[in-house]
């Protein structure tokens, strides 16, 4: 079996890319043959697409409108089959037809734009891939062929261990060196990250400090100004309010000496109205007085006439409750006898009432009885009916 194994893996060497003449440039060849077919189509599409750009431009300022989207049944899937502007003659229509063109060669550059980022995603270095597996080839071919002479040598195969064990540790270490170098990495992102996040934070807050200084200035020399112009104004302020002060003042003095002139004269006449007054409301009082008198006198004798009449009318009026209470009793009585009364004849009425309604009743079951013993002669009925047809049917042939 270790004989075969490496005999094929000498086949599979020598049949590899990497074994030929040209050393593995044959793969480098197929890969860039792909890509590079990729990115031709992909630069074709392009200069379509500024071509058509252009011819709208052109379009446009012969005095077209941009149609709203590509017209319906324009999508034929080809990107060169646009129609030339020599062959229409509305500027409408070309429009549109150009709007769909646009519309598929924006699709078709999406779509080779895909293929050539999964192109070189599948095949990111396919000449270092094809190295590594060759190396990798021809050093397990090596270990197989040593083993193979150890073992027909002396039946063992402790290279084989021992080279699975160097494998294990080179990998361990491997291992430890990724986890430590990604940690490292994912350290170092963090600490940009926070850089980053610090050089940004800090070139805010100069900008913020270099905009407050500049709204400081600018706050400064403003205050300069109108602290310089409010001392004009209130020094000027100030001076006309003295002027103003001391013309009022002269003013003031002058009204207040006429008033004192004109209050002298008021005073004056207010006295003598005063005594005037004082002489009128004397004689009226004496007059006032007589005439207390004589309405109190009239009050007190209207006051004992009208209480003679107050007293009359009490007694009238208890005289009228007592008779009010006879007449409320015997109308309370004579209502009790009337709806007793009422009551009885209402009982009578419904009485009487079912009477009619019980004989009726009879009436129409008795009609009803009667009807149906001669429909089906029954009772005094049965059979008198056919004899008396008989003898009616003798006195007529009489």
């Amino acid at each position: 079996m270790l004989h075969d194994c490496v005999n094929q893996l000498a086949v599979l060497g020598g049949v590899s890319p990497l074994a030929t003449k040209d050393g593995g440039e044959s793969t480098k060849l197929l890969v860039g043959d792909s890509i590079g077919a990729a990115v031709d189509k992909q630069r074709e599409l392009e200069t379509e697409y500024d071509r058509l750009l252009r011819e709208r431009e052109d379009l446009l300022k012969r005095g077209g409108t941009p149609p709203p989207g590509p017209r319906a049944g324009q999508a034929d899937g080809g990107y060169l089959s646009f129609r030339s502007t020599n062959d229409i003659a509305d500027p409408i229509v070309r429009l549109e037809e150009n709007a769909g063109a646009l519309a598929r060669i924006a699709r078709l550059l999406k779509q080779s734009t895909q293929d050539l980022v999964t192109n070189l995603r599948q095949n990111p270095s396919a000449a270092e891939n094809m190295v590594k597996m060759q190396s990798e080839r021809q050093h397990v071919q090596d270990l197989i062929a040593e083993v193979l002479h150890e073992v027909d040598l002396g039946g063992t195969f402790k290279s084989l261990v021992k080279s699975v064990d160097e494998e294990v540790e080179q990998k361990a270490e491997l291992t430890g060196t990724i986890m430590r170098e990604e940690e490292s990495r994912r350290l170092v992102e963090d600490l940009m990250a926070k850089r980053s996040e610090i050089h940004e934070e800090k070139e805010q807050k100069v900008i913020k400090l270099d905009e407050t200084i500049a709204q400081l200035k600018d706050q400064l020399q403003e205050t300069k100004a109108r602290v310089a112009l409010e001392g004009k104004y209130i020094k000027k302020e100030s001076d006309v309010r003295v002027a103003v002060a001391s013309k009022t003042n002269g003013q003031k003095i002058e009204k207040e000496t006429r008033t004192a002139d004109e209050l002298r004269r008021l005073t004056a006449e207010e006295i003598k109205c005063h005594e005037e007054v004082v002489a009128f409301l004397e004689e009226n009082y004496m007059h006032l007085d007589e005439k207390l008198g004589h309405w109190t006198n009239k009050n007190e004798a209207d006051t004992d006439s009208k209480q003679m009449e107050l007293d009359a009318l009490k007694a009238n009026r208890a005289r009228d409750l007592d008779t009010l209470t006879k007449k409320t009793e015997e109308y309370t009585e004579y209502q009790k006898v009337c709806q007793s009364d009422r009551k009885r004849r209402d009982r009578q009425r419904k009485q009487a009432q079912q009477a009619v309604r019980d004989m009726a009743a009879a009436v129409k079951i008795q009609a009803w009885w009667r009807g149906m013993l001669v429909r089906h002669k029954l009772g005094p009925f049965a059979g008198k009916k056919k004899g008396k047809g008989k003898k009616g049917k003798g006195k007529k042939k009489k």
